[in-house]
């Protein structure tokens, strides 16, 4: 039979790996979080950078392709889901009354698309809220 101490040691042992085995999954934990934190943090600080700049392009008159030729937008109204999933942009044209509905793709430029999808997300959050004010 083993001495009362070499049982001691043993148990000892077991008890540090399980206690070792516990301070890394915390560890671990934590690693994970502070990722997604300074993921979050990085998502943010590069929306405000992209808003920022996105402010700039709205300055710029934003333009689509049409069979005349290019017309100015002057407001997006709102969005729609087609049957599809795809996204309409319910467009307020410059110099006209009518809005049409049209697709991402209508807009000529990189940054008439960057434009609109900023605004897209400003449009979601009207309609949010405006779903919430009714529920309310």
């Amino acid at each position: 039979a083993e001495p009362p101490s070499a049982i001691c040691e043993e148990k000892a042992k077991k008890m540090l790996e399980q206690r070792k085995e516990v301070m890394l999954k915390s560890l671990e934990a934590a690693d994970e979080k502070f990722e997604k934190l300074k993921t979050k943090l990085e998502a943010a600080r590069a929306r405000r950078t992209k808003k920022g700049e996105m402010e700039e392009e709205e300055k710029e008159e934003t333009e689509c392709n049409g069979e005349d030729g290019f017309y100015t937008v002057e407001d997006v109204l709102a969005i729609r889901v087609d049957k599809r999933g795809g996204e309409k942009y319910q467009v307020q044209w410059k110099g006209y009354e009518d809005t049409t509905f049209e697709p991402l793709s209508s807009f000529a430029s990189d940054g008439a698309k960057d434009v609109l999808v900023t605004k897209r997300e400003k449009i979601r959050e009207r309609q949010v809220r405006a779903d919430f004010d009714c529920i309310k």
